[in-house]
């Protein structure tokens, strides 16, 4: 299940919006939740069958938040 963002349009051309998202989604309780638990998290749009799959790509996240940009909160 991909989610795709337009990054030449708003909201998602702020790199702030796109690390915010990152932020807040728990991608292995939304695989639990919409899929049942069948699939895997992903950083690309290829499946490890793929040929072109770049497995030297992490899947998971655990960003460092003192480096996201807090100046735009409210």
């Amino acid at each position: 299940m991909p989610f795709t963002m337009r990054v030449d349009r708003p909201p998602f051309d702020d790199v702030r919006v796109r690390q915010a998202f990152r932020l807040v989604v728990d991608r292995e309780q939304m695989i639990k939740q919409v899929l049942g638990g069948h699939g895997t998290a992903s950083n690309d749009i290829y499946s490890p069958a793929d040929p072109v799959y770049n497995s030297g790509c992490a899947a998971t996240c655990s960003p460092d938040s003192s480096t996201v940009d807090r100046s735009w909160s409210r």
